[in-house]
C-alpha cells in the first residue's frame, strides 16, 4: 500500500522528516514523487515548516531520484545498519521557487 508522510524528527535540532514507501506493483509509476510533493505543500504551505529532511540507503538509486525531483538537496551522510544513510533537505523557500509556476505530474523539477 503507498503511503508517505513526515516522522517526529530524529535530528539535533529537530527537523520533520519526510517518508514514503511503495509496495513492488506500484513503482515506476511516479507515485512516489506525487505522493511526496503533496506531504511537502502540507509541511511548507499549511504547516510552515521552515526546512524538511529525509533519508534513504545508498544502494536506493530509485529513491534517490524521487528526492531529487523534489528538489532535496544533499545534507550529509551516516552509517547505516548495512549501508550508508544519505541525507537530504529541502527549505520552503527553495520548495516555493520550484513550485511557481506548478509542474504537471510526473514532471521533472527544475535543475538547481
Amino acid at each position: 500500500m503507498p503511503r508517505a508522510r513526515l516522522r517526529v524528527p530524529v535530528y539535533d535540532p529537530p527537523v520533520l522528516e519526510l517518508l514514503y514507501a511503495l509496495a513492488p506493483g506500484f513503482t515506476g509509476q511516479g507515485l512516489a514523487t506525487e505522493m511526496a510533493a503533496a506531504v511537502l505543500d502540507l509541511a511548507f504551505e499549511e504547516r510552515g515548516l521552515a526546512l524538511v529532511r529525509a533519508s534513504t540507503g545508498a544502494p536506493n538509486l530509485a529513491s534517490i531520484r524521487v528526492l531529487e525531483r523534489l528538489g532535496m538537496t544533499p545534507a550529509g551522510e551516516s552509517p547505516g545498519p548495512r549501508w550508508p544513510q544519505l541525507h537530504f533537505q529541502l527549505s520552503r523557500e527553495r520548495w516555493r521557487a520550484l513550485r511557481d509556476p506548478p509542474l504537471p505530474p510526473g514532471g521533472p523539477m527544475p535543475a538547481p
